[in-house]
C-alpha cells in the first residue's frame, strides 16, 4: 500500500506541474495575442493551454466515484475550447 501513496503523490506533483506550465503559456500567448491580435500560433496556444488545464482538473475531479459526470464535464469542455480555437483561427485573416 505504501508504493501506491507514493505513486499517487509523484502523479499529483506531475499534474501540479503541467498546470503551472500550461497557466504560464496560457499567460504568454495572451499578451502576445494583446500586441498582435491576428497571431494564429498564439491562438491555437491560449486555447491549447486553456483547454489542457480544463481537462486536468477534469481527471482530478474524475476521481472521485460522486463527481465521475462532473470531471466528465470539464475534461469535455476542455476539448471544446481546443477546438475552437482550432475553428477561430481559421477566419483570422494575414
Amino acid at each position: 500500500m505504501n508504493g501506491w501513496n507514493k505513486l499517487l503523490k509523484k502523479l499529483s506533483i506531475k499534474r501540479v506541474s503541467i498546470n503551472i506550465i500550461a497557466a504560464i503559456v496560457l499567460l504568454i500567448s495572451m499578451v502576445i495575442l494583446y500586441l498582435r491580435p491576428n497571431n494564429q500560433f498564439a491562438i491555437i496556444m491560449a486555447c491549447a493551454a486553456g483547454g489542457l488545464m480544463n481537462m486536468m482538473f477534469g481527471f482530478h475531479v474524475m476521481k472521485d466515484p460522486k463527481k465521475k459526470s462532473t470531471g466528465m464535464a470539464y475534461v469535455l469542455f476542455g476539448l471544446i475550447i481546443v477546438g475552437l480555437g482550432f475553428y477561430i483561427v481559421q477566419y483570422i485573416r494575414k
